[in-house]
């Protein structure tokens, strides 16, 4: 294909940028969809997503490239200039950048346009038609970004200005229903395809609300927002974080991402779940007696406990097996205020 044809699409892995980028290709464009990674994301790469959506893209003709965007993307979280969703979503200016990645993208590449899979009135927040123009017009190239689902209830672009692609090659599917995105699926032998549903943490009221405590107690970095996807998250007096696994796989992922100055805590000689203290720091084992003691408490509190009064919890980090072990009574699992679930 000749480099002239190449063209950009947002990728989500969903139907609708599925269709898109189907329908580029079979337009004779040179198709490369870009997969923007975040921290917020069910898949973090393309690779991760289920076969059947590999199978289907692979059919379609089309690379896809995933793109870590976590520093940027992080920095719109904490401050976006267009305000939140219902919760903690920036999803405006989320794609905002999302756009303004891929454009820089074509103008390093000699693509031609970008496009992508959005559809007029699906998304209240972030798809109605003003939103729309106004996402293009805060990117650094508003009138080459092509919409082909909704294409003709759009402006024109200056693809379609300059014959780059013809209008009446674009559709003008509007609303929330999906019945006419899974009509043309029929028809272009899509049979493996994710049903629609939100793939962004941020837009999951819970998820955001445990969110929101990072962020007002500067506690908002990449390892903590990793751990809060665990589903027992405590604070200890607004500063540390206890996470306490709830199964076996969270044991081990646990463990597996804890750094060195981390504390790891685990019941001896009967089932217990692992759990850790998150820390930038080395944390002296006396003089944070109290919340090290909590830790130990919470761990024997979802442990197996059997018919015994006394358990042994161990102390250990990413280089130590055991640092200390504390002995903890069943009967005394009372906690500090200090202590709270988010």
């Amino acid at each position: 294909m000749s480099a002239s044809k190449k063209i950009f699409g947002l990728f989500s892995g969903g139907l609708d940028s599925i269709l898109s980028c189907k329908l580029m290709c079979d337009l004779g464009f040179d198709v490369e969809a870009l997969y923007f990674s975040t921290l917020f994301q069910k898949f973090k790469n393309f690779d991760d997503l289920p076969n059947n959506y590999f199978f289907d893209c692979v059919n379609g003709n089309f690379k896809i490239r995933t793109i870590d965007i976590n520093d940027k993307f992080l920095e719109i979280v904490k401050k976006p200039k267009f305000g939140y969703g219902k919760n903690i979503n920036p999803c405006i200016d989320c794609k905002i950048l999302f756009l303004n990645e891929a454009l820089e993208i074509m103008r390093r590449e000699n693509g031609l346009f970008v496009f992508t899979g959005e559809v007029l009135g699906q998304r209240p927040k972030s798809q109605k038609k003003n939103t729309l123009l106004q996402i293009s017009k805060n990117t650094s190239g508003a009138g080459y970004i092509v919409r082909p689902l909704s294409g003709k209830l759009l402006p024109p672009t200056i693809p379609e200005i300059k014959g780059i692609i013809k209008r009446d090659a674009l559709l003008e599917i509007s609303g929330r229903s999906r019945e006419i995105q899974t009509e043309l699926a029929k028809k272009l032998n899509l049979r493996n395809y994710g049903q629609p549903a939100g793939g962004c943490l941020l837009t999951d009221k819970r998820f955001s609300e445990k969110l929101k405590h990072l962020l007002e107690n500067n506690l908002f970095t990449k390892k903590q927002i990793e751990y809060l996807k665990l589903n027992r998250n405590y604070a200890f007096d607004n500063k540390y974080k206890i996470i306490v696994g709830r199964i076996e796989k969270e044991n081990d992922l646990i463990e597996f991402n804890a750094d060195v100055n981390d504390l790891l805590f685990t019941v001896d000689e009967v089932p217990s779940p692992t759990t850790i203290i998150l820390s930038d720091e080395k944390l002296d084992l006396k003089e944070n007696e109290e919340l090290i003691l909590t830790a130990a408490k919470l761990t024997v509190k979802y442990s197996d406990k059997k018919n015994t009064d006394i358990y042994k919890v161990r102390v250990f980090n990413k280089t130590t097996e055991k640092l200390s072990e504390i002995s903890i009574n069943k009967n005394d699992l009372n906690f500090s205020e200090k202590l709270i679930f988010i």
